[in-house]
């Protein structure tokens, strides 16, 4: 792949690629857990982080039945919502390279697994809420999508994205799964919490700041 490229739409995951909210998971995941009788064994959750919350449960503890779930995913929120998401934080150069983006043109969307609420406040938490065309979490309709892929899918298709300009950036296998998948160009952020087989052809980031130095905006 080139290592400039073309691109005029830019597509963002969120947690592990514009904010670095491990903090504040760890914290409300252990809480749930502990409410409900069990208790977190893993020192880092880094590779546990990227899924919905339940999927991160079911990963945790893979015997919880659907009402454990249910409850666990009730006080991971409440705990999150209040005062999780307020120890998130972005990762270095994000606020200025997204801004820079804006200036020059682009246009730029979310795609994240958070939900809507906590995604609303982490992005107005950091004032960048404004920079962005539209944002889009899981339950951002009812029913809610299926998957990354099929959010992505449906801005795509709903805004008229020439998929030949269009760049995905993300920090896990299902940002790539959902890039391939809508037919755009992917970009992966190795400073993240997710792994991307060394043999996947993509441009790499170190971090975020690399970003505008790898596309030509139009």
């Amino acid at each position: 792949m080139n290592d400039v490229m073309q691109t005029h739409w830019l597509f963002f995951d969120l947690d592990g690629t514009l904010a670095d909210s491990l903090p504040g998971l760890h914290a409300s995941i252990a809480e749930a857990l502990h409410r409900g009788g069990r208790v977190l064994r893993v020192d880092d959750l880094k590779p546990y982080i990227g899924p919905g919350i339940r999927t991160i449960f079911k990963n945790l503890e893979d015997d919880l039945t659907e009402s454990e779930l249910d409850e666990m995913e009730r006080c991971f929120r409440a705990s999150y919502d209040a005062s999780g998401v307020r120890n998130t934080l972005l990762f270095e150069g994000v606020k200025q390279t997204l801004e820079t983006l804006k200036a020059d043109g682009a246009e730029l969307f979310l795609v994240t697994n958070k939900p809507k609420l906590a995604t609303a406040n982490l992005m107005e938490q950091h004032g960048i809420t404004w920079l962005f065309t539209e944002m889009q979490s899981r339950n951002s309709r009812e029913p809610a999508y299926g998957s990354k892929g099929e959010m992505l899918l449906e801005l795509v298709e709903r805004r008229g994205v020439d998929l030949a300009r269009a760049v995905m950036v993300g920090d896990t296998a299902e940002d790539h799964h959902a890039a391939v998948d809508a037919g755009m160009k992917f970009v992966f952020a190795g400073y993240g919490y997710g792994e991307l087989d060394d043999a996947v052809e993509c441009i790499r980031l170190t971090q975020f700041a690399e970003l505008a130095q790898m596309l030509k905006l139009d």
